[in-house]
């Protein structure tokens, strides 16, 4: 399954890098990079049946101090 995998990615990477680079996006291209990177560490991990965390954790954290504040200091 983990060689599917990377064999998806290669296609992936086979299909639009040469676009971008071409076109000498290159913004484009590391942020295409790195959310690539993401995905594969992602993929790999549940792959290997590893523990992958919540992101709904993380915007919690960020996210409720925000609408704290908000719904006690502005709206109220």
């Amino acid at each position: 399954m983990l060689i599917v995998a990377f064999l998806m990615f290669l296609m992936v990477i086979w299909i639009k890098v040469p676009d971008l680079v071409r076109e000498r996006m290159w913004g484009e291209l590391a942020a295409f990079a790195g959310i690539l990177l993401l995905a594969m560490v992602l993929t790999v991990a549940k792959i290997l049946r590893l523990p992958v965390p919540n992101p709904e954790h993380a915007l919690r954290a960020v996210f409720e101090p925000v609408t704290d504040f908000i719904f006690t200091k502005v709206l109220h």
